[in-house]
């Protein structure tokens, strides 16, 4: 693989030497990439040569869009060192395609020992339903492994305009799945081939599988029947008490609550105002946020204004002191051009918005709901749209 090095270079840095100590460092990382077998790859080499050709005025000529345009070249990125704008800038790029992104050498060497096809990444292809859905040759749900104990699952729109994802991730005592669908589709049997597929890989049999929800609305529990009285299965209702209940909330909806897969401890945290029961989880194995109908590339629906708002503030406060690598919602609705959603209902959508949104997204969206204060109002933002209830 071409791995990008993205670091400080002139942040920080007003002499020579500070830039040379700092490029040093970006080349240190480079020769331990180089000994893993791959190309490693840093902007700064790239650019300077042409400034040194071109004089010192032409830096911020050539500096960033030489290191902008290696992104594209790249298949991850590592980040590394101090704060610098050029390197977040380079990593968003990278989020932004769904490419990975490693914050340390050991991050990068763990992935590599689990092989090239397992580097956690969301550059893929979703279903996303047919002009004429009766000659689809779409899967009911489409399964994407992000690693080997993370599953993404998406159902089809031909299906269920909803179109909602699903998220299934193992442990070393138990798997949890997060939402069973819309409705239409077999979601046990395709969920009871990825769990024996991880089993068989692992030696196991009978794990427990904790089927809950990020929230109680039709489209994310409409498969919950599927698992009833399912061996080795604990179905957790929808509804605050239940929720409370079972994982063990104290002090909601202020107080996050810990549930432990086996050597993978998710924080859930409590984010009503879409509905009462919702719940965000974060998984600091893979730095991902399953964020639910809470934060999504698409419409925003808010139910309680004032408890929405202190639910995304409570979201932005975690993610200020946690590593989040992507926030993933349960449905796509927005387009790639900014600021347009599909229509509501649509079952063909053929220039969907990618999955993921970033940190900058959420920090977006808490100042905006922080202006409007327990008052808010439809704002259209370039990747979502903010709809609350009309009364």
């Amino acid at each position: 693989m071409w791995i990008m090095i993205a670091g400080p270079y002139s942040a920080g840095a007003p002499t020579p030497e500070a830039r040379a100590a700092n490029l040093r460092v970006l080349n240190q990382a480079a020769v331990e990439i180089f000994r893993l077998g791959h190309v490693p790859i840093i902007g700064v080499n790239m650019a300077l040569p042409m400034i040194e050709a071109a004089g010192e005025a032409s830096f911020k000529e050539i500096m960033m869009p030489v290191s902008l345009a290696l992104t594209e070249r790249c298949d991850a990125c590592l980040r590394i060192g101090g704060p610098s704008k050029g390197a977040d800038d380079e990593v968003e790029r990278f989020q932004t395609a769904g490419r990975p992104v490693f914050y340390s050498l050991a991050e990068l060497r763990t992935a590599m020992a689990i092989g090239e096809d397992r580097i956690p990444g969301l550059d893929v292809q979703w279903i996303h339903g047919a002009p004429d859905c009766a000659l689809t040759t779409d899967p009911p749900l489409q399964v994407h492994a992000f690693d080997k104990d993370t599953y993404i699952l998406r159902q089809s729109k031909c299906t269920h305009f909803e179109a909602p994802f699903l998220y299934l991730l193992f442990g070393s005592d138990r798997a949890l799945l997060l939402d069973t669908g819309a409705g239409n589709v077999p979601v046990r049997s395709v969920v009871e081939g990825v769990v024996a597929q991880w089993q068989a890989i692992h030696d196991r049999s009978d794990l427990e599988l904790v089927v809950a929800h990020t929230h109680g609305h039709d489209d994310h529990v409409a498969g919950d029947d599927q698992f009833r009285g399912r061996p080795h299965t604990t179905l957790v209702e929808p509804g605050v008490a239940s929720v409370q209940t079972f994982f063990g909330f104290r002090g909601w909806p202020e107080e996050p609550a810990v549930f432990d897969l086996g050597e993978r401890p998710l924080t859930l945290l409590p984010a009503p105002g879409h509905r009462d029961d919702h719940i965000a989880v974060y998984d600091p194995k893979t730095r991902l946020m399953l964020s639910g109908d809470v934060f999504y590339p698409g419409f925003l629906y808010v139910d309680d204004g004032p408890a929405y708002r202190r639910s995304i503030a409570r979201l932005a406060r975690f993610a200020a002191s946690h590593p989040v690598r992507y926030f993933l919602g349960c449905h796509i609705e927005m387009t790639r051009i900014k600021g347009l959603a599909y229509r509501s209902g649509t079952t063909y959508q053929p220039l969907e918005h990618v999955l993921q949104l970033l940190p900058r997204h959420l920090a977006e969206l808490h100042a905006a709901v922080e202006r409007m204060g327990d008052e808010l109002t439809r704002t259209v933002f370039d990747d979502f749209i903010l709809e609350p209830a009309r009364a």
